[in-house]
């Protein structure tokens, strides 16, 4: 293991002891503080690098857990006191998270301004007449509430993965105690333009049940997908697909530079603009844990492309996973970030081998075409298992027979919507080639689906297990 590998996973552990444990902040302090000093005295005193090495790892695990208890700090004094009774809160409307309701109601995030963390705030009884603004500056009189939920068995706690995702609490307002005071308009309302622009392009050329799953393989979500069509993607295990992931950024990157190859654009401009592409993509995207994993780990690539050097891969994920979690310290336990990082690591290390005892007995293509599947959900399985209660044994035959084929959909409408903002006839005719290759694909995905035992509902993993498996593995 390299010393950038290792150092990501030494914060990530650090991280992980810090939001666990926050009380314990004065420790960590005192730990970062003697592992820096005892860094500096190895380096100018010790003629060996292993007391250097240790104490390196001593620093970078304290910072992790400092950071990490910074993140998961007590709750300030007035908020503590708005759970009592009402009173004024102001922050920012966070753009993009406006929701219109029913009976004049409409809920947004509030992203307080002293601490810079959310609260959903549902708003009654707005006038008819008067518009939901999607930006600006909100001071609003309401009782603040925990995010409580039911305590059911496999159900995720609402309060802590709130955290994760930097809601901390919810709040119900009346329209009469609600002042919206008028701002600039923020960037990401651009971003929010463009986003809203693909979704009507998508909308208008091709049927509903189409363009519901390719907004979903192109930008993420699933709100507008049918239920059938998710429980087929669930039962042949390519729901991945459907949020943006490093499938879709490794696509989107091999695409761009293969294009401006042909193009003869040389290898400094290439990388560069592939690398201003990925970030436009990511931003469309809303920068989820996995998609930003992505962008890091394709930037580091094409940085190493442009200094002639390929980069250690491993290197490469132990570097994403520490910056990461440097300044977002609750993603690591978001599901997609540790789905993510896992796959990775199992397509970084598992694949050469996986491949190579795979060869000795099946052509090339085919050993490829299952080495790629197996390395890459083998780390996954005890968080699947764990998370969503459900193994696919039609997994490997949908990642050999309908993986390739959506990711060229996939090219070709991420092509065709390029294409669009410059001519928007000849966009729409690569987006009608791609909902009919995407009908094929669908109708696939079915017949597996319905296959006998396609796949097993699973109970849920204790952590010992899911340790142990680690172990032996």
């Amino acid at each position: 293991m390299n010393f950038m590998l290792a150092a990501g996973v030494v914060f990530a552990l650090g991280d992980y002891l810090g939001l666990t444990c926050p009380t314990y902040a004065s420790c960590w302090l005192a730990g970062f503080l003697l592992g820096t000093v005892s860094s500096i005295a190895c380096f100018f005193l010790e003629k060996t690098n292993k007391k250097f090495l240790y104490s390196c790892f001593l620093t970078i695990l304290m910072a992790g857990a400092l950071l990490g208890a910074k993140a998961n700090e007590p709750l300030p004094s007035f908020w503590l006191k708005l759970r009592q009774q009402p009173g004024w809160l102001s922050g920012e409307i966070v753009p993009g998270s406006v929701h219109l309701g029913s009976r004049q109601g409409w809920s947004f995030l509030l992203k307080e301004k002293r601490t810079g963390k959310c609260l959903k705030i549902a708003v009654r009884n707005w006038p008819r007449e008067k518009t939901v603004p999607e930006y600006g500056s909100v001071q609003a009189f309401c009782q603040i509430s925990s995010l409580e939920s039911f305590a059911n068995p496999g159900v995720p706690d609402r309060e802590f993965y709130g955290k994760v995702q930097n809601i901390w609490g919810k709040g119900a307002v009346e329209a009469v105690d609600l002042n919206i005071l008028p701002t600039e308009r923020p960037w990401e309302h651009y971003v929010l333009s463009v986003h809203k622009r693909i979704k009507t392009l998508l909308t208008q050329t091709m049927s509903k049940a189409d363009g519901a799953v390719l907004k979903g393989m192109v930008l993420g979500g699933t709100e507008d997908i049918t239920a059938d069509t998710l429980e087929n993607f669930s039962t042949v295990g390519i729901t991945h697909l459907l949020a943006v992931s490093g499938t879709h950024v490794a696509v989107l990157t091999s695409a761009m530079l293969k294009v401006l190859s042909l193009l003869g654009t040389n290898v400094y401009y290439a990388n560069f603009c592939t690398a201003l592409i990925l970030l436009a993509y990511g931003l469309l995207c809303g920068f989820k844990p996995s998609v930003w994993r992505a962008v890091l780990m394709a930037w580091f690539y094409l940085g190493g492309n442009v200094g002639g050097n390929k980069g250690d891969k491993g290197a490469i994920i132990g570097a994403a996973l520490l910056v990461l979690l440097m300044f977002k310290p609750w993603w690591l336990f978001a599901i997609g970030f540790q789905l993510s990082f896992l796959a990775t690591a199992g397509l970084i290390f598992l694949l050469p081998k996986v491949q190579e005892e795979l060869k000795k007995y099946l052509p090339p293509w085919l050993a490829t075409g299952i080495a790629i599947p197996v390395a890459a959900q083998l780390p996954m399985l005890p968080l699947l298992f764990y998370y969503f209660h459900r193994l696919s044994l039609v997994s490997l035959l949908a990642n050999i027979l309908v993986v390739p084929l959506l990711s060229f959909v996939l090219v070709l409408t991420m092509f065709g919507l390029g294409i669009s903002f410059l001519w928007t006839f000849a966009g729409k005719l690569f987006l009608i080639g791609a909902a009919q290759l995407l009908g094929l694909a669908v109708g696939l995905i079915e017949i597996l689906a319905k296959l006998p035992l396609a796949a097993l509902n699973i109970g849920p993993w204790p952590l010992g297990f899911i340790v142990a498996f680690y172990i032996l593995f």
